[in-house]
């Protein structure tokens, strides 16, 4: 006998509050009408936006929406938007919270980053914090603008 266990209201409000910002290559190619080699040269070729970590491309889904429906959009710098993704995030981090931010699983998370782990009893199964992922983000960012969505 199969058992369906419907979920509850808590389980779709965490799921909501920790949707990944990133949008896989795959996802974002067909968000854009793209094939995934197609949306890979964009990326490497500075045209749409991504961060790259090891072998793998985070497409940020606010700036490629931004982007492919032409809205009307200012610039902003690498920096700030880096820290509007990020500013969400506890100021300590644990493999949980980068799973959930970066949409990714745990082997996944380990090609990735490269971060040092944190020490002593006060961190305990925290991996980094939000400043060194703010800075590993600004690094892995293409040569593609940031944007937002113009205040009218």
């Amino acid at each position: 006998m199969t058992r369906v266990i419907a979920p509850t209201d808590q389980t779709a409000e965490t799921a909501a509050t920790t949707a990944s910002p990133f949008l896989t290559v795959g996802a974002a190619a067909r968000r854009a009408g793209l094939s995934s080699k197609a949306m890979l040269r964009r990326l490497s070729a500075d045209i749409l936006p991504g961060y790259r970590l090891g072998r793998r491309w985070f497409v940020p889904a606010a700036e490629l929406e931004l982007r492919l429906s032409g809205a009307v959009t200012t610039s902003t710098t690498i920096a700030d938007a880096v820290h509007e993704l990020v500013s969400p995030l506890p100021q300590t981090l644990g493999v949980e919270d980068l799973e959930a931010f970066l949409g990714t699983r745990r082997p996944q998370l380990y090609e990735v980053l490269s971060f040092p782990a944190l020490s002593g009893p006060r961190h305990a199964g925290r991996v980094t914090t939000q400043a060194v992922l703010a800075a590993a983000l600004v690094q892995a960012r293409n040569g593609c603008p940031p944007v937002r969505a113009a205040l009218r």
